[in-house]
């Protein structure tokens, strides 16, 4: 019996991806073409379960099936416009995990943001806490974008959004990524009467925990848990083990309630999977014809 857990970003139109090089490369949004081919080859393959079914079937019981759990993270406004209608056509479940506080608009993603300042700037140069990134085409923009991202995710949370209040002050031209849109928790929260949705816990601020301290990240926690609601299934933010997470954090979900955390891998496998790091694989074009 074979389980796979597919995780998902967004869903942009394909005339949307077809103008956007950095999506073409590091493909974070699939184009809608895509999405249903995966979909549909998922529901073909696997019995598609809810988070609570994919909990019993999979991990209090030995599978008796080819089981798959469909999710998605942060939640993006495109999961409404374009996810939802192709998982409604094959009548696929799916599991989000919004961060709540991108839902309340306490604060932009800083991923996003990073993205859509470097890839419109002005200057052939940034310049970011005495550290200068080359922006003068598009292949430093893009290369500059992933630089700046693996700089500031190092950094504990206090000093992450502080240099990003700096290159925002700098360099920011205005220019908007419709993309990078997050749903708001009104709309979240509607989510939750549809029949193939399930809604989960992703944190509240979306930082690297395992850069923040054990006082912070209880905080970050329980607000995200006042928000959603009781703690039932947690995702890392970016969910690398011993990148963004570590025993300690694994520890405190634990305590904080949790029956289970879902965590990320490049190539997983499910033949003997830790309970609070079940693993999950960022899609991308074609990633599922190397899955069976």
């Amino acid at each position: 019996m074979k389980m796979f857990v597919p995780l998902y970003h967004g869903v942009i139109e394909d005339s949307v991806y077809e103008k956007d090089s950095f999506e073409q490369i590091f493909q974070k949004h699939l184009p809608c073409t895509e999405f249903e081919k995966q979909v549909k080859w998922l529901v073909a393959n696997f019995e598609m379960l809810n988070v609570e079914e994919f909990y019993q079937k999979c991990v209090l019981e030995t599978p008796q099936n080819n089981y798959s759990l469909l999710t998605f993270d942060d939640v993006y406004a495109n999961f409404k416009t374009n996810a939802i209608p192709i998982l409604e056509k094959y009548n696929c479940p799916v599991t989000i995990f919004p961060c709540t506080g991108f839902a309340l608009s306490v604060r932009s993603s800083w991923t996003d943001e990073i993205e859509r300042v470097l890839m419109n700037v002005n200057t052939s140069t940034v310049k970011i806490n005495g550290r200068l990134f080359r922006t003068e085409n598009t292949a430093y923009r893009i290369q500059s974008v992933l630089d700046v991202k693996t700089y500031i995710k190092s950094l504990p949370a206090k000093k992450l959004h502080m240099l990003m209040d700096e290159l925002l002050r700098q360099y920011d031209n205005g220019i908007t990524l419709p993309k990078a849109r997050m749903m708001s928790l009104d709309e979240v929260f509607l989510l939750r009467k549809h029949h193939l949705v399930s809604l989960c816990h992703h944190s509240h601020s979306h930082n690297v925990l395992l850069n923040e301290s054990t006082e912070d990240i209880c905080k970050d926690i329980t607000e995200n848990i006042r928000i959603i609601g009781p703690a039932r299934f947690f995702a890392y933010p970016f969910g690398e083990r011993d990148v963004h997470f570590d025993e300690r954090v694994k520890q405190l979900i634990r305590k904080k309630g949790f029956l289970a955390a879902f965590s990320v891998q490049k190539m997983p496998t499910y033949n003997d999977f830790d309970l609070y790091e079940i693993p999950r694989k960022e899609m991308h074009i074609n990633d599922h014809l190397n899955i069976i």
